[in-house]
């Protein structure tokens, strides 16, 4: 997730970026059991495990990802990390967590292909896009964008992004648009972006949980959006986490909340909520979608 190091879908849901960068101390992160990942999925996108055409390798496995209800031609290859990873190089202390497609993750995803007329032509960015950047790697597969920039904070998840980029590009499902992938820390790597042109649409999802790189985040999405540009951006409330943020893009921003952005994830939603087992809690699972305008330069 964070544009710091790791990403907040990599592991736990709460992401151990900020650790990496030096911005929160391990003893200060809430490891109780509502942190831990227990829903999975919204069952938006299908995927299923492959050996064949993919490279042979014991650290990592493929999955094709297709989206029922799209582009029956759509399909992607996402290289997914072992299962189980150790945090002690990480946080320091023994634990493990799921490499994953995160919920938030699959939605935008999901989001961005049911709409991906809207990129046509556009140029696309995706902060905080983990081990996989599956949102940005579906709109470089599915819509006539011109340029999508994926990016994470950690340089492991980047170079995982490569081979994805690079695995799917031989395939030639990205046809004419231009994909690449970089690492990008929030706040501080701007001035190695100036050089890049702005973006008219930025993806991110659950980037906002922790309360020292949301200013970052905004001023990143600030710097990198063109006038007139838009940020879409998708996280649960998670306490007040998600209003905290709202509250500070909205001094730089026009902004919009929408709740019931698609029927079928809504309809998934209420169907979660009504089995009352424990597992899906809304507060923690559901996305909300968050659109950050950035106002048009001012004409002289």
């Amino acid at each position: 997730m964070l544009g710091y190091e790791y990403s907040f879908h990599s592991l736990i849901s709460v992401s151990y970026s900020q650790v990496l960068g030096g911005k929160k101390k391990t003893n200060s992160l809430n490891l109780s059991p509502v942190s831990v990942r227990r829903f999975n999925s919204f069952s938006l996108l299908k995927n299923k495990p492959i050996v064949d055409n993919v490279p042979s390798e014991t650290d990592a496995t493929w999955h094709e990802y297709t989206c029922p209800g799209g582009s029956k031609n759509l399909s992607i290859n996402i290289r997914l990390l072992p299962k189980e990873v150790s945090f002690d190089s990480i946080f320091g202390f023994n634990n493990t967590g799921n490499v994953c497609i995160w919920p938030s993750e699959e939605v935008l995803a999901y989001y961005c292909l049911k709409h991906s007329n809207m990129f046509s032509g556009k140029r696309i960015c995706e902060l905080g896009g983990g081990m996989t950047c599956l949102a940005g790697i579906c709109v470089a597969a599915a819509s006539n964008a011109t340029h999508v920039q994926l990016t994470d904070g950690n340089e492991n998840s980047v170079k995982n992004v490569h081979h994805i980029v690079k695995h799917n590009r031989a395939r030639n499902i990205f046809g004419n648009t231009d994909i690449h992938a970089r690492c990008l820390r929030w706040g501080t790597d701007l001035d190695s972006c100036k050089h890049l042109e702005k973006f008219d649409y930025i993806l991110s999802a659950d980037c906002l949980f922790f309360e020292e790189g949301r200013m970052d985040l905004i001023d990143t999405i600030d710097f990198l959006l063109k006038p007139g540009g838009e940020a879409l951006v998708f996280a649960p409330t998670r306490k007040n986490s998600f209003n905290e943020f709202l509250q500070l893009a909205s001094s730089v921003f026009f902004c919009s909340v929408v709740e019931k952005y698609d029927d079928v994830v809504w309809k998934s939603h209420l169907e979660m909520l009504s089995q009352s087992s424990g597992v899906y809690e809304k507060d923690l699972h559901y996305p909300m979608l968050l659109l950050l305008q950035k106002t048009e330069a001012p004409t002289e």
